[in-house]
Parts: structure tokens; C-alpha cells; sequence
């Protein structure tokens, strides 16, 4: 009785699909199948009508209605017209120029990875989390400290204006999305011995920024910032405090970013990969993701770019790398993007993407933990005075208040979960491509404002790969 159920539904279901073919107005011989399941540029079908390959690899063209239907049913694009047709979403653009809070921001997060990615190696931060912070402490400061605040931080706007467009933006990015998980919050943590203004720890709020005492001589401040961290990172970030032992006044900023793609990256098609010069200069074979998408893609000189959107929540990772393909020796040279890095070179990458239908992206599974105590690069930057207790000018946070340190522990993974638009999973290397390995640069961006949130590297593709944050 099964097997006559199965007959059954087997025979509907292919009365269903010979119905959807009746709209064919033309089948493709045999020969121009690709054989492996690629694009093919010369199926071509009269009369606006759509290529698809079937599950037993017949090519037959379809209108767009039946063909939306078909590929629910397994049949598989066999042109970039029909990819683009049938996958094409619409898509907000980022704006040529960024302006208000997030120029201002930008300007900063570019100077500060300068710093950090200067010694080599890995680099992650949030530089949106550290700008908000002391757009907060400019409020409360006066005199040369204020000065330099507003220098290295670029502020020129209205403070009334900048504080409304912080708040706004933690109440979008904060709103409930059960896809991403960030925190850009700081917390400003004195020593009870000192008495902070109760009207400078309302207006921080607006900047994200909690400012709260303990007694530091005790621990208390210190495991008080550790449990802080842990809470608004769902625990993916403790220890915190270990790089301000000692410390009566710290700026502490657990950053952290988990997210999922828009679609994901076929579990069957992770390729080992190859990558020389890493830890101790031994080979190593992290996965590599791979697929075959319409997505979009920058292909500028020797610079390349994919826009890798995060599922409804109007951000985006940009990844950036330097070289034709990918491979060769020259291939992935960090210099080569950083030497030019502003930040209206960013906004301008993103800006100038447009759609591929057939971009092979390939991008390694891999994840950051990375802690850096701020104090001595934003003294490099010119922002001194916070930081020295008889110079210091912070009258309007507390009396006597200075900053001993800003301590920034940062963390993000990418894996399975995603991509752009994962509805072809093979590969072709004569169209094309956007590979990155070994090296490559990227930033997370608000693509409402063109706002960096977050900002790495990825020059050491030697690391542990099991997936820590994202479930």
C-alpha cells in the first residue's frame, strides 16, 4: 500500500511539473548542458523567457512565473539572466558620502587602525563603541582636554544633534532581531572615591555609556566591569578588567558582533585551502567557504570587494582584498589596501558595488578575540590630558575624575551561517571571483548611515575554527 501511495505522489507531483513546462517555448539540446552544474552565458531563450536545467540536467525555458515555481521544486538556474531574475531582491544602497556622527566616527576608526594594525597580525575593534564613549566624556570636559577630545574624535557637530543620532542609532541596532547580536555599550567605571555628577551619568546614557563607582582598592570595580561585559555580550566576553588592574577610573568596551547572513554557505562545498606564512611560517589548511552566487562586487585595478549582507538588519560586512584572483605572489598584500585606507575610500568601495550574477566567493571560516588597552594609541593620536591626573579637565564628570585607562575586548565569527543569496553552490573561476585568502581587510557597516561598527584584519588564518558564538 506504501509503494502505491509513493506511485502515487511520485506521479502527481511530475503531472505538477509537466504543467509548469507546458509554458516552455523552447528545450535545449543535451550538448549545452554545462556537465557540472555552472552558469551557462549561451542559453539564451526567446521571447524574455527564463533557462532552467532540471533535476535530471534537461534545459528548458520557462516563464518567470513557472520558473519561480520550478526551482522550488529543484530545478536550478542555467543563465545569469535567469539568476538575476529570479533571485534579484532589492537592495538599499550605501551612500556615497557618510555624514554627521558617522563621518565623523569614520575619520577616527580609520586613524585608530592605523595604530593597531601597525605591528601585523590580526586586528578587531569598534571604533562607533569607542567614539560614542567619549563624545560622552567631551560633555563633561572642559578646557585643553576638551579641545583634544574633539580633535582626535573629529567633532564638529551640535552636541544636542550628535547625542540625538547616538541614541538613535542604539535604539535601531538594539531593536529585537532574533538574527544579530551586538554590543557598541561602554561603561565608565571611578572609584567611589571620587563623586561623579549625577547629571553627566544621565546625559551618557544617550551615548550608550553607563557610569557607575566601586571601590576599586577592593576588586570591586574590576569584577563589577567583568560581570557588566559578560551581561551585554550574552557571555561571550569576561575578563575584561585584566588590562586596567589597578585602575580608579576605566572606560571599558566589551564589542562584540554575531550575525546571520542573508542565506549561508552550503555545508558541502567548505574546501580546505592552502595558506603559507602563518604561525611560525608552518602551512595550515583552514576551511575555506565557497559557493556561486548573485551577489555584489567591486572589481577596481588590483582592489577587490563583495558585499556580504547580514538577514534583516541593515548591515553589511565589506570584504576587501588586493589581487587579480586571489592567488599569486602578490596576492592578499594588507600594505597594498592600508597604505591608501581613509575613510571616504571605504564609503566609496561600498557605494560602488554592483550586482553579480555569477561571483564565486570564497571567504575562511574564522573568529576573533582580541583585547586592546586604547590608552597609549589614543595618547599617540593627540588625547593626553585624560590621562594625566593634574592635567586632566573633567570637571563636568566628576571632581578630580581623570582616566587611567580604555580598555576594549572585541569578538567575531564568521561560519556557516551565511553569505548572500546561496542558490548555486558551484564554481567557476572564469567568471567572476572574489577570493580571500590570504589576507584581507574588512568592516561591518550600518548601511542606513554608512557607519563603520566594527573594523579587522584577518592576516593569520592559523586559528582555531570551531565555532565559539554563533549557534
Amino acid at each position: 500500500m506504501r509503494a502505491l501511495l509513493l506511485t502515487v505522489l511520485s506521479a502527481a507531483l511530475l503531472c505538477v511539473m509537466a504543467a509548469e513546462m507546458e509554458t516552455a517555448d523552447a528545450q535545449f539540446p543535451r550538448s549545452a548542458r554545462s556537465g557540472s552544474g555552472e552558469l551557462l552565458s549561451d542559453a539564451r531563450c526567446p521571447g524574455g523567457l527564463l533557462s532552467l536545467e532540471s533535476p535530471r540536467g534537461d534545459l528548458v525555458c520557462l516563464r518567470t512565473e513557472s520558473a519561480k515555481r520550478l526551482v522550488l521544486r529543484g530545478f536550478e538556474p542555467a543563465s545569469r539572466d535567469a539568476l538575476l531574475e529570479i533571485y534579484r531582491k532589492p537592495v538599499p544602497r550605501i551612500g556615497a558620502t557618510a555624514e554627521g556622527m558617522a563621518a565623523e566616527s569614520n575619520g577616527f576608526a580609520v586613524d585608530m587602525y592605523r595604530i593597531l594594525a601597525r605591528d601585523g597580525g590580526n586586528v578587531f575593534f569598534s571604533p562607533i563603541a569607542v567614539y560614542l564613549a567619549f563624545s560622552a566624556l567631551h560633555e563633561g570636559a572642559g578646557g585643553e582636554t576638551k579641545e583634544q577630545i574633539r580633535r582626535v574624535f573629529g567633532l564638529e557637530m551640535d552636541e544636542g544633534d550628535r547625542r540625538a543620532e547616538a541614541a538613535g542609532l542604539l535604539s535601531r541596532l538594539e531593536a529585537h532581531n532574533p538574527y544579530f547580536g551586538m554590543n557598541i555599550r561602554s561603561a565608565m567605571l571611578v572609584d567611589d572615591g571620587f563623586e561623579v555628577d549625577e547629571g553627566y551619568a544621565e546625559l551618557a546614557r544617550a551615548y550608550g555609556t553607563h557610569v557607575e563607582t566601586a571601590d576599586a582598592g577592593s576588586g570591586d570595580l574590576a569584577r563589577m566591569m567583568d560581570r557588566w561585559a559578560g551581561h551585554a555580550t550574552r557571555g561571550a566576553i569576561t575578563g575584561i578588567s585584566g588590562g586596567a588592574a589597578g585602575s580608579a577610573s576605566v572606560l571599558a568596551s566589551p564589542a562584540y558582533f554575531e550575525g546571520e547572513w542573508e542565506g549561508w554557505f552550503p555545508r558541502d562545498v567548505a574546501l580546505p585551502d592552502w595558506f603559507i606564512g602563518g604561525k611560525d611560517g608552518d602551512a595550515s589548511e583552514p576551511d575555506f567557504m565557497r559557493k556561486l552566487c548573485a551577489c555584489f562586487y567591486l572589481k577596481s585595478d588590483d582592489i577587490r570587494v563583495a558585499w556580504l549582507k547580514y538577514r534583516d538588519s541593515g548591515l553589511s560586512m565589506f570584504a576587501v582584498f588586493h589581487g587579480s584572483d586571489g592567488y599569486g605572489p602578490f596576492a592578499g598584500k594588507l600594505d597594498e589596501i592600508e597604505s591608501s585606507l581613509t575613510a571616504e575610500r571605504v564609503i566609496e568601495w561600498a557605494s560602488k558595488t554592483s550586482f553579480a550574477a555569477d561571483l564565486t566567493l570564497t571567504v575562511p571560516q574564522f573568529r576573533m578575540l582580541s583585547g586592546s588597552d586604547l590608552r597609549d594609541p589614543l595618547i599617540e593620536l593627540g588625547l593626553a590630558d585624560a590621562f594625566d591626573e593634574g592635567a586632566a579637565d573633567l570637571g563636568g564628570v566628576g571632581s578630580g575624575v581623570h582616566l587611567d585607562g580604555v580598555v576594549q575586548k572585541a569578538a567575531i565569527e564568521t561560519g556557516w551561517e551565511g553569505s548572500v543569496q546561496p542558490w548555486w553552490t558551484s564554481t567557476n573561476f572564469n567568471m567572476n571571483s572574489f577570493i580571500a585568502l590570504p589576507q584581507f581587510f574588512f568592516v561591518i557597516l550600518d548601511d542606513a548611515t554608512g557607519t563603520i561598527l566594527f573594523m579587522g584584519r584577518v592576516a593569520d588564518q592559523t586559528t582555531e575554527f570551531e565555532p565559539v558564538f554563533l549557534r
